[in-house]
């Protein structure tokens, strides 16, 4: 498992925090193939200023988002240490919580009613991974997202409407994980056995959105001992 901690510039969120799992596959020498999911719940932050409207206090609603990342990583093996860059495509559903209910200075009332289209998530980065023990691995790089965001807002009361559009968060990701489970593949032309891990791992981020992430699969040959 993995925790995801995203800091934004507050359009629409500056702080999205869940949880997710990620899973990769050695389908070459130092390529990797992966898939990832995550669930993610933020304070959607004061709405009602996108339409420009004060109000007397803070209002931030509660919305999630679960996402389906389909990536790529490329390893450059050295010892004691593998640097690596990875790309990828993300597909988020977005669960847009209750209405931002409240009163201007004025002590008009204000109700803004929320809609949002699914999103679309293309992530690249590249960073350093240590191994220590046989199951456990550290992690440091840099990420760069972009979330096609598209929310549409409504004030119920007035009938003002405003909209916010793509972000782009960006940040360093730091993270432990453990390799859980391994699947070995022979390899006929060496007589060696390959193993492709699934891992359970943490992830942190910063960004104009930021965010962090946490993953390691330390692939390692090892004899084949026959069969």
């Amino acid at each position: 498992m993995r925790g995801v901690v995203i800091v934004g510039d507050g359009q629409p969120a500056n702080d999205m925090i869940g949880y997710g799992a990620v899973g990769r596959w050695e389908f070459r020498e130092s390529w990797h193939l992966g898939l990832a999911f995550d669930s993610v719940t933020f304070d959607y932050e004061t709405p009602y200023r996108v339409l420009g409207i004060d109000s007397v206090e803070e209002v931030d609603p509660s919305n999630e988002f679960t996402r389906i990342n389909v990536l790529i990583e490329r390893r450059y093996e050295r010892p004691g240490r593998i640097w690596f860059w990875t790309a990828g495509v993300g597909f988020a559903s977005i669960d847009v919580g209750a209405n931002a209910v409240g009163t201007t200075p004025g002590r008009q009332s204000f109700e803004i009613a929320t809609s949002a289209d699914d999103e679309t998530h293309f992530i690249v980065g590249g960073g350093l991974r240590r191994s220590f023990g046989r199951h456990w691995a550290l992690e440091a790089a840099l990420t760069l997202e972009h979330h096609t965001t598209d929310y549409q807002l409504t004030d119920l009361v007035s009938g003002a409407t405003g909209s916010l559009g793509s972000q782009t968060p960006y940040g360093m990701t730091p993270g432990i994980q453990l390799r859980v489970l391994a699947s070995r593949v022979q390899n006929q032309r060496s007589g060696l056995w390959h193993g492709s891990c699934f891992t359970w791992s943490g992830t942190i981020a910063d960004s104009e959105s930021v965010r962090t992430r946490v993953a390691f699969a330390g692939d390692k040959e090892i004899p084949n001992q026959g069969g």
